[in-house]
């Protein structure tokens, strides 16, 4: 749990363990944004959850919809990138990160979101 060491001096980190907890947490507590990893499991079953499901899922969610998602990957293919952008991606965490990388990351969709808050 590298991110949530990270994160968890400067913001409240909850931990999905599937996408349906994931869509869960997201409704319940609203979170300015969502990092979506690879560790997650599937609900139906032992194997690791589909991320273009879980994104798919989030996006498609009445109260989680509008929450950017960064995409925390291992893969280095474009195509993969522009992919998951297309379904709503807000940015992308490349493997292996610095703690630097993903402070920065986060708190760019944080200004972006109180940019479009009105005043």
């Amino acid at each position: 749990m590298e991110l949530t060491r990270i994160l968890s001096p400067d913001y409240a980190v909850r931990v999905a363990r599937n996408s349906l907890d994931a869509i869960r947490i997201a409704e319940e507590f609203s979170p300015d944004v969502i990092l979506l990893g690879t560790t997650m499991q599937s609900d139906l079953h032992d194997q690791p959850s589909d991320k273009s499901e879980t994104l798919a899922l989030l996006k498609n969610s009445v109260k989680a919809g509008q929450i950017p998602v960064i995409l925390v990957s291992g893969s280095s293919d474009p195509i993969d990138e522009e992919q998951y952008r297309n379904m709503g991606a807000a940015d992308f965490i490349k493997k292996t990160f610095t703690a630097a990388a993903v402070c920065a990351r986060v708190g760019n969709q944080i200004q972006l979101l109180d940019l479009k808050k009105p005043a």
